[in-house]
C-alpha cells in the first residue's frame, strides 16, 4: 500500500508544524495501522538526555490521529466524516524502555515505526494501544490511550 505524508492529511486534524511529528502513514484499517517518524536532530521531541518519554505518548497520539484520517480517505468516505476536536484523556499501562538513557535506541536519523492496533470506539471515546518500535525492532514505548473526538 502507497505510504501517504501527512502533509496530504493536513486538513484533517489540528496539528501544524512544528508539532507534525509524524511524517507518514502506511497500512490503515478500523482496527488499527502503522505510521512513521524520522527522527531530527533539531525535533522538539528531543532534550539534552535525548528523546524525552513524553514525546513517545505524543507519537502514539499523532499516529493513532493521522491513521484514522488515512483510513477515512482511503475508504473514499467524505471529509464530513473526520472528527473536528480531539483530546488526548488518559494513557494507561505506559511502558518506556531505556529512553533518554546513555545508549538510548533512538536517535536522529532513526525511522520509527508506530503501530497502533485494538482500536474500540465507545460513543465519542476511542481506545487504542500502540507501540513505537526502532528501526532494530527494540519496543521504545507500549501504551494504552484513550482520546475523545467530536
Amino acid at each position: 500500500m502507497r505510504l501517504i505524508k501527512t502533509s496530504e492529511l493536513q486538513d484533517s486534524l489540528p496539528h501544524r508544524a512544528p508539532m507534525v511529528w509524524v511524517d507518514e502513514v502506511g497500512e490503515t484499517s478500523e482496527l488499527g495501522g502503522e505510521s512513521f517518524v524520522t527522527l531530527k536532530a533539531d525535533g522538539l521531541y528531543f532534550s539534552e538526555a535525548g528523546l524525552r518519554p513524553s514525546s513517545l505518548i505524543e507519537f502514539l497520539a499523532q499516529g493513532f490521529g493521522f491513521q484514522a484520517a488515512a483510513h477515512i480517505m482511503r475508504s473514499g468516505l467524505p471529509p464530513a466524516a473526520q472528527k473536528q476536536k480531539a483530546f488526548l484523556v488518559s494513557v494507561t499501562q505506559a511502558n518506556f524502555h531505556e529512553v533518554g538513557t546513555e545508549g538510548s535506541h533512538a536517535k536522529p536519523g532513526d525511522r520509527l515505526h508506530i503501530v497502533i492496533n485494538n482500536v474500540k470506539h465507545v460513543g465519542p471515546i476511542t481506545l487504542f494501544a500502540g507501540k513505537v518500535i526502532s528501526p532494530s525492532g527494540f519496543v521504545l514505548c507500549d501504551a494504552n490511550l484513550k482520546v475523545f473526538s467530536e
